[in-house]
């Protein structure tokens, strides 16, 4: 099972939102003077794309609507400490189950965001259509 390209976006901005939150960024451009200035790599570097914190926090909500092993497993995929082979023993899973999980659960990300923004459509028409008859 192949992962979906969407998902995957959604689910690294969300990592990025989970990190930067933790460090009190938000979102938010940060400096840190500790840093030595060389060649972009200290705090003259470039900031990165602002992250999109709305986004975030829809993928924050249907990541809880995850069945447990998904939702740990993206959690520590994305969020676990060390390299791949340390975030497998957290999990007790082979790669492959890895990314089969990884695979579903980026399908369940995009049925959730499906609905999400259906509803979202269904409400603004029946405004609309409230407001016309006004």
């Amino acid at each position: 099972m192949a992962r979906l390209e969407a998902s995957m976006q959604r689910w690294t901005n969300w990592q990025r939102w989970k990190l930067e939150s933790k460090r009190g960024g938000l979102g938010f451009a940060h400096v840190d003077l500790e840093q030595p200035m060389v060649d972009g790599g200290g705090y003259d570097a470039q900031l990165p794309i602002r992250i999109d914190d709305q986004e975030a926090s829809l993928t924050q909500q249907a990541l809880m609507t995850l069945p447990s092993d998904l939702r740990r497993t993206v959690e520590v995929y994305y969020l676990g400490p060390g390299s791949l082979e340390n975030r497998l023993g957290l999990l007790f899973i082979a790669k492959a189950t890895l990314f089969l999980r990884l695979a579903r659960a980026d399908y369940k990300l995009s049925v959730w965001f499906s609905a999400h923004y259906d509803k979202l459509k269904a409400r603004r028409e029946q405004d609309e259509r409230s407001q016309l008859r006004n």
